[in-house]
């Protein structure tokens, strides 16, 4: 009784702090949005928004592969069943290096055509670094998904909500003080990749402190049960 009671407990706690972050994300974005057209203007707006769509379709590799996962992780986390974490918790990070590999290469193929889909892209400086640098900061996530998974099922996402949230803010504000000082774009995007590794490297040194048995546990295969079931919901 206690502990459902406690996994209700986080589902309000994990609800209600994501609703609040949620608007207070609109409302940075809002003003970021404001302050960026105003020193960099719509041209990078536009390229901002192609770059991230170019990335978001190259993201459907992920193929569900997380969802599964994470779905797969909850009966085990119930049972304090950790040989089984670890060994999904291997097989997650796996996958997502491949995942990462994959969108990295994918992203690489499209550079070729950015021009055809980039009207006056000749007028666009440093047109294949900005892209570079967007899809840096898109496959490097993938390297450290794994292990917001297992806070995530374990009905703690807020920690992941909260710690997205502060790097977010912080980054907002170094990169409108640097805008301020000097409108560069590629600047821009250096820190919005240095503060993504840094909030994956927070998440992943929270997830060592509260589940130390997943560090430098040797390497365990899922069972086949488990294997094809996560298969089969991948392929749905």
């Amino acid at each position: 009784m206690k502990k459902q009671r406690g996994r209700l407990e986080y589902s309000i706690m994990n609800s209600g702090i994501s609703t609040g972050i949620y608007i207070m994300r609109l409302l940075i974005q809002f003003i970021a949005r404001s302050i960026f057209i105003r020193f960099l203007g719509e041209t990078y707006l536009g390229l901002n928004g192609l770059f991230t769509n170019i990335l978001s379709l190259l993201s459907v590799s992920e193929l569900g592969v997380g969802s599964s996962i994470i779905f797969s992780l909850y009966k085990p986390i119930a049972l304090h069943d950790h040989p089984q974490i670890v060994a999904l918790m291997q097989l997650y990070r796996k996958a997502y290096n491949w995942i990462g590999v994959t969108i990295g290469v994918l992203g690489i193929a499209v550079m070729p055509f950015l021009h055809l889909m980039i009207h006056g892209s000749q007028h666009v400086d440093n047109l294949y670094l900005i892209y570079l640098l967007f899809l840096t900061n898109s496959v490097v996530s993938y390297f450290f998904t794994y292990k917001r998974s297992l806070i995530s099922a374990d009905q703690k996402a807020y920690i992941v909500t909260l710690n997205d949230f502060l790097f977010l803010l912080v980054a907002n504000i170094v990169q409108i003080t640097f805008l301020y000082i000097h409108a560069d774009f590629v600047i821009y995007l250096i820190i919005q990749i240095i503060f993504t590794i840094a909030g994956n490297v927070c998440i992943s040194w929270i997830v060592d402190r509260r589940y130390p048995y997943i560090q430098h546990a040797k390497a365990v295969k899922v069972d086949k049960a488990t294997s094809d079931e996560i298969k089969k919901k991948c392929s749905r």
